[in-house]
Order: C-alpha cells, then structure tokens, then sequence
C-alpha cells in the first residue's frame, strides 16, 4: 500500500470517528496524515491533485473536530498547530 493509499484509508475512518464523535482520535489521525502528505507533495508530481486533495481533507477534519472540542482543547490545537507552522516542520518546499 503506498503512502497515498494510506492516506486515503484514514482520512476514510477519520470520517467515521467523527460521526461516531472520536473527534480527538479523529485530529490525530489528521495530524499525522498532513506530517506524511506535505513532505511527499514536495517529492512527487501533484498535476492530479490527489496529494493535496488528501491534505486539504485532512485540514478540514481538524477544522470540524476542533469545533467539537471544549475552548482549552481548542485552544491548546491551536497553539500546536501554530508552533508547527512557525518551526517549519509543515513546509513542502524541495
């Protein structure tokens, strides 16, 4: 199974934890899918946009499921997800 396939199988259960309320199951699962897609898009011809597809899926699970969170909780992703951008480790450049 390649890292697309992957991908895609769990952004596939990620949308049933969220229906079944997983929602902090669900983020990590997003997490993870975005730290994996967004060095492989730098590596690989997206002309389909399947990669960036998965990576727009994955950002919009943590939109959903940060919704469903208590403020802190929110607060503390949003802290995460800031920190993250800001040391690079989000960067697609190659």
């Amino acid at each position: 199974m390649t890292a697309c396939e992957s991908s895609e199988a769990f952004l596939h259960e990620v949308c049933i934890m969220q229906n079944q309320g997983e929602h902090r199951q669900a983020i990590v699962i997003a997490q993870a899918v975005i730290k994996t897609m967004i060095p492989a898009i730098s590596r690989s011809d997206d002309s389909d946009g399947f990669l960036g597809g998965q990576i727009e899926m994955a950002i919009e699970v943590l939109e959903h499921s940060a919704k469903q969170l208590p403020t802190k909780e929110q607060q503390s992703l949003l802290s995460y997800l800031i920190k993250e951008v800001l040391s690079g480790h989000l960067e697609g450049g190659g």
